[in-house]
């Protein structure tokens, strides 16, 4: 029988994620111990753009993807590349991945997106309100077109979503897109705007849930991997780690892509692949960005910060290892900084230095996150799969992940994301 109530939590995994999930269960009168195979934060957390965007809820597996992933193996330059050589690889999830590739299982998934993130605003509002001190900004996201046909794509894709839940979009003319944004070229036909949404920098994100889950008592370890588990009678005893067995009461695994390998011996086989990203983080706003903006057609953003901003996007479906990506290849971080010339208008310097990073994203078969209790483990949790969303999705997954720990109930709303989908 699992205890609720409280208990000791055992969570691993220290992105944004995991953190949150700490952060949650600890209010929730839990006692945590949060384990990072390296530091806290310094994951596909740390680089990516920052963005809270409910409004934004699309899951990946949306039809005509996988014509699009095929089209890409000629296009390494192209916003989504698949390499050849990952094909035999990549085949059973590219599978599984192209049934869900319908118009009836992609309006299902964004619906049910749609619905999770309705707290998503105020679950950010509640961490401010208990003292979690990070950047965050709250100019809205422009979608910056250079197609009129993808202007008005991109237009009734997000009308959509307004109209299951999502907050209301608006065409804006060419005056208007340069009186909010004079950083715009010349080449840019047009934009949307959706005024309700936000950014933050990540990694001031995560620095202030780790300081505030240390202050209430989390013991935090870093360097620590997990290698195996000690079950009994469908139960975790204790995570088997590179500094011994660690035991709890309830166990999170948070930890991205590493999930797929970290649950085998739980769950079997989750169909959860890595799809590479970018950034590149300057330290001084060349572009005097002043909004987070959507460059559609090139598939990459751009999020201004106190102190700089950061071009972030592409996806690359490789055999890139999950755990080590390895740095940047100059053709795609080359691809990022032509996408942001091609929009925004510098001195060529403001696109030169900068920092390079990458990172996996977690992507599911189905293109929805993986939330709640383990088939046939009565106290493992999964959190994961958040693909593009993760900052935008890291309170309401950790709401859902402590409500359940600590009161044994599965909050409705995540119905569509549990881990029992995949079978056991």
């Amino acid at each position: 029988m699992s205890v609720v109530g409280g208990g000791h939590a055992v969570v691993v995994g220290g992105g944004v994620v995991g953190l949150a999930c700490a952060h949650a269960l600890l209010a929730r009168g839990c006692k945590v111990t949060l384990l990072d195979r390296a530091q806290p934060g310094a994951g596909c957390s740390w680089g990516n753009a920052g963005w809270i965007v409910p409004s934004f809820s699309m899951p990946l597996a949306a039809p005509g993807q996988i014509g699009r992933a095929m089209r890409s193996l000629l296009d390494k330059d192209g916003p989504l590349h698949l390499e050849m050589s990952a094909l035999p690889r990549l085949l059973p999830w590219l599978w599984q991945f192209n049934t869900h590739c319908n118009s009836d299982d992609y309006r299902a998934g964004a619906q049910a997106l749609v619905r999770l993130n309705a707290r998503t605003m105020q679950c950010f509002d509640e961490l401010t309100a208990r003292g979690v001190q990070f950047e965050e900004h709250r100019r809205g996201v422009l979608f910056l077109c250079l197609d009129p046909r993808e202007l008005q794509g991109m237009h009734r894709k997000l009308q959509q979503l307004a109209e299951w839940g999502g907050s209301p979009v608006e065409m804006l003319s060419l005056a208007a897109v340069r009186e909010l944004e004079p950083a715009v070229t010349d080449a840019v036909c047009g934009a949307l705007i959706i005024r309700g949404e936000r950014h933050v920098r990540p990694d001031s994100l995560t620095a202030g849930l780790l300081a505030s889950i240390r202050a209430a008592g989390a013991d935090v370890r870093s360097n620590v991997s997990v290698l195996d588990w000690k079950v009994r009678d469908g139960r975790i005893v204790a995570a088997q780690t590179s500094e011994g067995e660690i035991g709890g009461d309830h166990f999170v695994v948070a930890t991205g892509v590493h999930s797929r390998t970290l649950v085998k011996n739980l769950m079997g086989n989750l169909p959860l692949h890595g799809g590479r990203g970018y950034s590149i983080t300057y330290e001084s706003n060349g572009p005097g960005l002043r909004n987070a903006v959507d460059l559609v057609e090139a598939g990459v953003v751009c999020s201004p910060f106190n102190n700089g901003w950061r071009i972030a996007g592409l996806m690359d479906l490789s055999t890139a290892d999950a755990q080590s990506p390895p740095p940047p290849p100059a053709a795609r971080v080359a691809s990022l900084r032509r996408a942001a010339q091609s929009y925004l208008r510098a001195d060529a310097s403001a696109f030169a230095a900068g920092f390079e990073w990458s990172g996996q994203r977690p992507l599911t078969s189905d293109g929805l996150p993986v939330i709640g209790r383990m088939p046939k483990i009565a106290n493992g949790y999964l959190a994961t799969g958040h693909g593009m969303l993760g900052v935008t999705m890291a309170p309401v997954t950790a709401e859902l992940i402590a409500e359940q720990i600590t009161t044994g109930r599965a909050n409705a709303a995540a119905s569509a994301f549990v881990p029992e989908r995949f079978g056991a």
